[in-house]
């Protein structure tokens, strides 16, 4: 009986060690394939500079890219004498047209992330003529 059972024994490891094997070796070709379609996260940060600005939600956002977020609405603390949100932009390079700078989104606008991203409040003010 004991002679008997030997064979079966080492067969039986004999396949546990196969199963094994091409399950780890499995594993580890679908880890490798997972990682290159795992997508990279991005910053989206929100450059508050000026004291009279406050901006609550303004923490910076992490996201993938083609995640969609709600951009924050700072305010002005002088917004009673006339000063506005124009919307978020990008920093001028030195010597850009303020003018003709790009432009992210206004408050509560949807923005698609695209790649890391540091957007600066614009204010204006509005002046009525008495």
């Amino acid at each position: 009986m004991r002679a008997a059972f030997l064979p079966l024994l080492g067969a039986f490891l004999c396949l546990f060690f196969v199963i094994a094997c091409d399950f780890v070796i499995g594993y580890v070709e679908l880890g490798g394939e997972r990682d290159d379609e795992r997508r990279r996260l991005y910053t989206v940060t929100f450059v508050i500079l000026d004291e009279f600005i406050i901006c609550q939600n303004c923490d910076p956002i992490r996201g993938e890219e083609g995640d969609v977020i709600t951009l924050p609405t700072p305010r002005h603390i002088n917004a009673a004498d006339g000063w506005v949100f124009d919307g978020w932009f990008r920093e001028t390079a030195d010597g850009e047209d303020e003018d003709n700078a790009y432009r992210y989104g206004g408050g509560g606008d949807k923005h698609t992330i695209t790649g890391d991203a540091e957007m600066l409040p614009q204010f204006s003010r509005i002046v009525l003529n008495p």
